[in-house]
């Protein structure tokens, strides 16, 4: 929040009633993680899944909303979906998160391990198992904001650096273009590049 809206009490409020909704509906209290879809009262929608692309908006939620307002429940918050992101979509061979997960967790890599109801899409659009640059630089900006307010995270430096690497090395050409879709050994697939990310 801005130094005018900071004093406004109301605005805290919006950010906690908002970080509510992400613990108290969005957070799959047997499981862990939040699920990429839900329905106006609540059920998760999309077979349950989880995508890393909403992972990284949700931890940054909770992140700002700690600065904010200083509510530590919101800062546990933000630790509890970076270490769900890490320990289930981190790709521990060639770096980075893959994007969409069962509501176990798993690794969604070809369309038979869509769960039932997801649809037969991947949620970004792209090829199902894929890699995208969504994910990378969403994280990458998370990661940014999450070490604003605990520069000591091991985890969140590590995942910081290893993110910039395959954003320099990997997914950027030499033109400026950023790949979209990317193997799991951030090779890009074929096809579009876009400026701007």
């Amino acid at each position: 929040l801005s130094e005018s809206h900071a004093s406004d009490g109301r605005w805290q409020e919006y950010a906690l009633h908002g970080l509510r909704y992400l613990r108290e509906v969005m957070w799959d209290r047997e499981r862990g993680g939040w699920y990429w879809l839900v329905s106006p009262n609540g059920e998760p929608r999309a077979g349950g899944s989880k995508h890393a692309h909403s992972g990284a908006y949700a931890v940054q939620a909770a992140v700002v909303t700690y600065r904010a307002t200083g509510d530590p429940g919101a800062l546990e918050l933000a630790e509890e979906g970076l270490d769900w992101f890490n320990r289930h979509a981190r790709d521990r061979e060639h770096g980075g998160f893959f994007s969409w997960l069962t509501r176990d967790g798993a690794v969604i890599r070809k369309p038979s391990d869509v769960p039932d109801g997801a649809g037969p899409e991947e949620p970004l659009g792209h090829d199902i198992g894929l890699k995208d640059v969504n994910v990378l630089g969403d994280w990458f900006e998370t990661l940014l904001d999450f070490l604003a307010v605990v520069p000591g995270s091991a985890l969140a430096r590590e995942l910081l650096d290893e993110f910039a690497q395959i954003y320099m090395r990997r997914a950027t050409t030499a033109a400026g273009e950023v790949h979209y879709g990317f193997h799991d050994d951030w090779t890009p697939q074929p096809g579009m590049e876009w400026y701007g990310y």
